[in-house]
């Protein structure tokens, strides 16, 4: 999630909201997550929590 994070922040220097710069490269390939029962994609807002938090440790992605 970190990477994802870090590199989609990097990929558009002209916009300065980090979420809307993750949710602009997750257009184009969405990260999905299991979460026991079933698989969810993953929105611009979990990535970044996920990122700066380190619990993806919950979830297989």
């Amino acid at each position: 999630m970190r990477q994802i994070a870090d590199y989609s922040c990097r990929l558009n220097v002209e916009e300065s909201s980090p979420e809307k710069k993750v949710e602009e490269f997750i257009s184009f390939l969405p990260v999905l997550a299991y979460d026991g029962s079933a698989m969810k994609q993953v929105d611009a807002g979990g990535i970044l929590d996920m990122a700066m938090s380190g619990t993806t440790a919950t979830l297989q992605i």
